[in-house]
């Protein structure tokens, strides 16, 4: 919190919470853009919190001390994972991240957009540069204009849902565009 204030401007601290049931009745009755979210909490932990919020519109930055959680948090959709005691620098290329992409989201939200997690981290993607997703087993592979593919660790069903009625499940295997 200090940190954030004395180096921080644009950021604006504007709840504080120890424990994940609080934190998450705050989340549901505010509009957040940012979580700095830490391992160790009382009772739950930090990915609980995560949990209550499939869909979310705010970014999440690990601060912890446990190194062991770093892939968990990504696959969880943390834009960032940064390790105690931390680095100012660290944290200053973190708060960038975030920024860059809450005005990427801005910029785009007047389109149709799906947000996907990745082991190589986190794409907005337009539903117009998504050609065809093919299913294989729990995976699902995005084929995007310009020969881009991506593969996010969720069923087809999954996106099946989330992408609605622009898009048609013309096998087992595959949704088209």
């Amino acid at each position: 919190e200090i940190l954030l204030n004395e180096n921080f401007k644009e950021i604006e601290i504007i709840g504080l919470f120890q424990n994940v049931e609080d934190a998450r009745r705050f989340i549901e009755n505010n509009t957040i853009d940012l979580v700095f979210l830490d391992i160790a909490m009382p009772i739950s932990d930090g990915f609980d919190l995560l949990n209550f919020f499939p869909k979310r519109i705010f970014q999440t930055i690990f601060v912890t001390a446990y190194e062991e959680f770093a892939i968990k948090a990504i696959r969880a959709g943390a834009i960032d994972y940064i390790l105690k005691p931390f680095i100012l620098e660290e944290l200053k290329i973190a708060i960038k991240k975030a920024i860059e992409l809450n005005l990427l989201q801005k910029d785009i939200s007047s389109k149709q957009t799906i947000t996907i997690t990745y082991e190589g981290g986190k794409s907005i993607l337009a539903f117009d540069e998504i050609i065809n997703l093919k299913g294989l087993d729990n995976l699902s592979v995005f084929y995007l204009t310009g020969n881009r593919t991506i593969v996010v660790s969720k069923t087809l069903k999954y996106y099946e849902n989330l992408l609605g009625n622009r898009f048609v499940r013309i096998h087992k295997s595959y949704i088209v565009n």
